[in-house]
Protein backbone atom coordinates (compact mmCIF):
# COMPACT_ATOMS: atom_id res chain seq x y z
CA UNK A 1 0.00 0.00 0.00
CA UNK A 2 1.06 3.24 -0.55
CA UNK A 3 2.87 5.50 2.63
CA UNK A 4 2.92 8.86 1.09
CA UNK A 5 -0.25 10.32 1.54
CA UNK A 6 -0.17 13.91 2.31
CA UNK A 7 -2.99 13.71 5.02
CA UNK A 8 -4.73 11.00 6.57
CA UNK A 9 -7.87 10.91 8.41
CA UNK A 10 -9.76 8.27 10.54
CA UNK A 11 -13.25 8.16 11.76
CA UNK A 12 -13.72 4.68 13.49
CA UNK A 13 -15.86 3.02 16.01
CA UNK A 14 -19.74 3.62 15.76
CA UNK A 15 -20.19 0.04 14.38
CA UNK A 16 -18.75 -1.29 17.22
CA UNK A 17 -21.06 0.68 19.97
CA UNK A 18 -24.46 -0.40 17.46
CA UNK A 19 -23.19 -3.64 17.49
CA UNK A 20 -22.67 -4.10 21.49
CA UNK A 21 -19.05 -5.28 20.90
CA UNK A 22 -16.80 -5.15 24.25
CA UNK A 23 -15.19 -1.41 24.64
CA UNK A 24 -12.08 -3.62 25.13
CA UNK A 25 -12.27 -4.66 21.77
CA UNK A 26 -12.22 -0.83 20.71
CA UNK A 27 -9.07 -0.24 22.74
CA UNK A 28 -6.80 -2.64 21.62
CA UNK A 29 -8.15 -1.99 17.50
CA UNK A 30 -8.07 1.61 17.58
CA UNK A 31 -4.22 1.77 18.11
CA UNK A 32 -3.88 -0.41 15.37
CA UNK A 33 -5.95 1.48 13.05
CA UNK A 34 -4.39 4.50 14.13
CA UNK A 35 -0.85 3.11 13.85
CA UNK A 36 -1.64 1.87 10.20
CA UNK A 37 -2.94 5.37 9.41
CA UNK A 38 0.29 7.30 10.84
CA UNK A 39 2.31 4.66 8.44
CA UNK A 40 -0.04 6.06 5.47
CA UNK A 41 1.32 9.50 6.07
CA UNK A 42 4.90 8.37 5.73
CA UNK A 43 5.32 8.05 9.68
CA UNK A 44 4.59 11.36 10.18
CA UNK A 45 1.97 11.98 12.53
CA UNK A 46 1.02 15.95 12.20
CA UNK A 47 -0.33 14.58 8.46
CA UNK A 48 -2.73 12.80 10.25
CA UNK A 49 -6.08 14.02 12.15
CA UNK A 50 -8.83 11.69 13.99
CA UNK A 51 -12.73 13.00 14.08
CA UNK A 52 -15.03 12.18 17.06
CA UNK A 53 -17.64 9.51 16.67
CA UNK A 54 -20.81 11.18 15.45
CA UNK A 55 -23.86 10.51 17.81
CA UNK A 56 -26.68 8.59 16.06
CA UNK A 57 -28.99 8.84 19.26
CA UNK A 58 -29.83 12.28 18.26
CA UNK A 59 -31.55 11.40 15.04
CA UNK A 60 -35.26 10.03 14.14
CA UNK A 61 -33.79 6.63 13.97
CA UNK A 62 -31.79 6.43 17.27
CA UNK A 63 -34.64 7.18 18.92
CA UNK A 64 -33.22 9.55 21.50
CA UNK A 65 -32.02 7.02 23.75
CA UNK A 66 -29.39 8.36 26.27
CA UNK A 67 -27.21 5.29 26.61
CA UNK A 68 -25.96 5.68 23.49
CA UNK A 69 -24.33 9.16 23.94
CA UNK A 70 -22.98 7.28 27.14
CA UNK A 71 -21.04 4.82 25.09
CA UNK A 72 -19.60 6.86 22.19
CA UNK A 73 -18.86 9.51 25.00
CA UNK A 74 -16.07 6.48 26.40
CA UNK A 75 -15.30 5.91 22.84
CA UNK A 76 -14.57 9.22 21.87
CA UNK A 77 -12.81 10.25 25.50
CA UNK A 78 -10.49 7.29 25.10
CA UNK A 79 -9.23 7.92 21.01
CA UNK A 80 -8.76 11.73 22.35
CA UNK A 81 -6.58 10.77 25.23
CA UNK A 82 -4.59 8.28 22.55
CA UNK A 83 -4.64 10.96 19.98
CA UNK A 84 -3.27 13.87 22.76
CA UNK A 85 -0.49 10.74 23.60
CA UNK A 86 1.02 10.69 20.22
CA UNK A 87 0.16 14.29 19.05
CA UNK A 88 -2.40 13.30 16.48
CA UNK A 89 -5.22 16.13 16.04
CA UNK A 90 -8.19 15.38 17.30
CA UNK A 91 -11.48 16.97 16.24
CA UNK A 92 -14.64 16.72 17.90
CA UNK A 93 -17.51 17.09 15.78
CA UNK A 94 -20.10 15.52 18.16
CA UNK A 95 -21.71 18.19 19.53
CA UNK A 96 -22.90 19.00 16.01
CA UNK A 97 -24.34 15.61 15.35
CA UNK A 98 -26.16 16.40 18.26
CA UNK A 99 -28.30 19.07 17.04
CA UNK A 100 -29.75 16.95 14.66
CA UNK A 101 -32.93 16.27 16.66
CA UNK A 102 -33.34 20.16 16.74
CA UNK A 103 -32.43 20.93 13.27
CA UNK A 104 -33.20 17.73 11.16
CA UNK A 105 -31.44 19.18 8.09
CA UNK A 106 -28.38 17.56 9.71
CA UNK A 107 -29.57 14.44 8.73
CA UNK A 108 -29.79 12.69 5.62
CA UNK A 109 -32.99 11.17 4.15
CA UNK A 110 -32.78 7.71 6.05
CA UNK A 111 -32.82 8.88 9.34
CA UNK A 112 -29.71 8.55 10.34
CA UNK A 113 -26.86 8.82 8.66
CA UNK A 114 -25.25 12.48 9.19
CA UNK A 115 -25.97 14.70 5.87
CA UNK A 116 -23.99 16.91 3.53
CA UNK A 117 -25.04 20.04 5.52
CA UNK A 118 -23.85 18.55 8.95
CA UNK A 119 -20.50 17.50 7.05
CA UNK A 120 -19.95 20.72 6.05
CA UNK A 121 -19.98 22.39 9.60
CA UNK A 122 -17.81 19.15 10.42
CA UNK A 123 -15.37 20.67 7.58
CA UNK A 124 -15.66 24.15 8.66
CA UNK A 125 -14.95 23.20 12.79
CA UNK A 126 -11.60 21.74 11.62
CA UNK A 127 -10.79 24.31 9.45
CA UNK A 128 -11.32 26.59 12.07
CA UNK A 129 -9.08 24.46 14.47
CA UNK A 130 -6.58 23.89 12.16
CA UNK A 131 -5.79 27.45 11.24
CA UNK A 132 -5.96 28.02 15.12
CA UNK A 133 -3.44 25.53 15.81
CA UNK A 134 -0.96 26.65 12.90
CA UNK A 135 -0.93 29.96 14.17
CA UNK A 136 -0.23 29.12 17.60
CA UNK A 137 2.22 26.78 16.13
CA UNK A 138 3.91 29.97 14.31
CA UNK A 139 3.56 32.24 16.76
CA UNK A 140 6.80 32.30 18.31
CA UNK A 141 8.18 33.30 15.03
CA UNK A 142 6.09 36.16 13.81
CA UNK A 143 5.90 39.79 15.51
CA UNK A 144 2.36 40.54 16.69
CA UNK A 145 0.76 42.41 19.24
CA UNK A 146 -2.36 40.10 19.63
CA UNK A 147 -2.60 38.51 22.70
CA UNK A 148 -5.52 36.51 24.50
CA UNK A 149 -5.20 35.71 28.41
CA UNK A 150 -6.17 33.65 30.64
CA UNK A 151 -6.12 30.44 28.98
CA UNK A 152 -7.49 28.28 30.01
CA UNK A 153 -9.93 30.76 31.51
CA UNK A 154 -13.25 30.61 33.94
CA UNK A 155 -15.03 32.73 31.33
CA UNK A 156 -13.13 36.47 31.16
CA UNK A 157 -10.43 36.55 28.53
CA UNK A 158 -8.67 39.73 27.78
CA UNK A 159 -7.52 40.82 24.26
CA UNK A 160 -4.71 43.11 23.97
CA UNK A 161 -4.49 44.33 20.35
CA UNK A 162 -4.12 47.17 17.78
CA UNK A 163 -6.24 46.04 15.32
CA UNK A 164 -9.85 47.79 15.74
CA UNK A 165 -11.50 44.90 13.82
CA UNK A 166 -14.32 43.36 15.95
CA UNK A 167 -13.49 40.10 17.88
CA UNK A 168 -15.41 37.16 17.12
CA UNK A 169 -16.15 33.37 19.05
CA UNK A 170 -17.11 30.15 17.83
CA UNK A 171 -18.50 27.74 19.48
CA UNK A 172 -16.99 23.83 18.75
CA UNK A 173 -20.26 23.48 16.77
CA UNK A 174 -18.38 26.12 14.55
CA UNK A 175 -21.39 28.62 15.29
CA UNK A 176 -20.81 31.89 16.12
CA UNK A 177 -21.52 32.55 19.55
CA UNK A 178 -20.34 36.57 20.82
CA UNK A 179 -18.77 39.43 19.13
CA UNK A 180 -17.27 42.27 20.44
CA UNK A 181 -14.78 45.57 19.29
CA UNK A 182 -13.90 45.59 23.87
CA UNK A 183 -10.84 44.01 24.98
CA UNK A 184 -12.85 42.00 27.41
CA UNK A 185 -14.86 38.83 26.45
CA UNK A 186 -17.26 37.71 28.84
CA UNK A 187 -18.09 33.54 28.45
CA UNK A 188 -18.83 33.25 32.22
CA UNK A 189 -22.89 32.84 31.11
CA UNK A 190 -21.71 30.08 28.07
CA UNK A 191 -21.34 26.20 28.58
CA UNK A 192 -17.82 25.12 29.44
CA UNK A 193 -16.07 23.81 26.66
CA UNK A 194 -13.39 24.63 23.37
CA UNK A 195 -14.34 27.54 21.97
CA UNK A 196 -12.37 29.63 18.72
CA UNK A 197 -11.43 33.28 19.09
CA UNK A 198 -10.78 35.06 15.53
CA UNK A 199 -9.64 38.77 14.49
CA UNK A 200 -9.09 39.40 11.31
CA UNK A 201 -5.65 36.54 10.16
CA UNK A 202 -5.67 35.89 14.19
CA UNK A 203 -7.23 32.68 15.71
CA UNK A 204 -7.35 31.72 19.19
CA UNK A 205 -8.15 28.24 20.71
CA UNK A 206 -9.97 29.55 24.27
CA UNK A 207 -10.74 26.23 26.80
CA UNK A 208 -13.42 27.55 29.36
CA UNK A 209 -13.43 25.28 31.77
Amino acid sequence: YKNDYNLVSLLIGVNNEYQNKSFSLYQKEFPQLLSRAIEFANNDSSQVFVVSIPDYDYTPFGGNNESISERLDQYNQFAESYCDSLGVNFFYITDISRKGLDEPELVANDDLHPSGKQYAKWVDLILLEYKADQIKATEGSINTSFKVYPNPTSGKIWVTTQSRESVVVYNCAGELVYKTSEQLINLTSYPKGVYFLKQGDHYEKIMVK
